[in-house]
């Protein structure tokens, strides 16, 4: 037998449901190298002030930003460019010589019976 609902309960619902205040969004995570990037200014400067890898990795471990002293170096110092477009790409980019041309070797044909 389905189970029946009375009709206050399903007033008493839809006016709880609307009633709900906005839910506050959680922040969405970001890979290590993209915090790394969002914070590469002030890495920077603790280093001008005196401060090592170490230290700063350290000081990030402590909030939450587990990176080790290589790869903080690493994101700190890799420049991080927009990637292009693939037609871009093909219009921009020589042909590449072939392995012939870049060593001055001939290709020579191998006869078909041997």
């Amino acid at each position: 037998m389905p189970k029946t609902i009375a009709p206050e309960a399903i007033s008493a619902a839809k006016k709880r449901l609307q009633s709900l205040p906005q839910k506050p969004k959680k922040p969405k995570s970001v890979p290590l190298s993209e915090a790394i990037r969002q914070i590469k200014n002030e890495v920077q400067a603790a280093l001008k002030r005196g401060y090592t890898f170490e230290e700063i990795a350290q000081a990030l471990k402590e909030d939450g930003i587990e990176v080790g002293t290589p790869t903080l170096k690493s994101y700190v110092y890799k420049k991080i460019s927009k990637p292009r477009a693939s037609s871009a790409v093909k219009a921009t980019t020589p042909e590449l010589p072939t392995k012939s041309e870049r060593t001055g070797s001939k290709v020579v044909e191998m006869p078909k019976e041997l």
